[in-house]
């Protein structure tokens, strides 16, 4: 993939001065500008939405993603209070800054 500055930095090359250019450099700057650009990550598109991460609502799945544990375990880590949750509909959701807060307030096994 190619990022965006690489598509950029290309764009900005070949309007400077396209006729000093050798003809690798078209050819490799027009496969640069054929391929893909890498895909923005969800922070990323949160932050160009104008939508602050900390106001984004997670699906369950999402929660475990970021937990790095299963689903499961988000489950009960809701039915037991620990993380908290809310309901849209019949859709559970669960906050950013709950998961957060839940990180915040969770201790390592073992330490004092």
């Amino acid at each position: 993939m190619v990022s965006k500055d690489d598509v950029e930095q290309a764009i900005r090359l070949l309007a400077s001065d396209s006729a000093a250019l050798t003809l690798d450099q078209r050819l490799r700057i027009a496969a640069l500008l054929a391929r893909p650009a890498e895909p923005e990550t969800s922070d990323q598109q949160h932050a160009s939405a104008g939508i602050p991460i900390e106001a984004m609502v997670l699906t369950v799945e999402e929660t475990a993603d970021v937990l790095k544990v299963g689903r499961t375990t988000v489950y009960d880590l809701i039915k037991s209070g620990r993380l908290d949750s809310i309901m849209i509909g019949r859709l559970r959701r669960v906050r950013y800054s709950d998961v957060m807060a839940f990180l915040d307030n969770t201790h390592v096994s073992g330490a004092p």
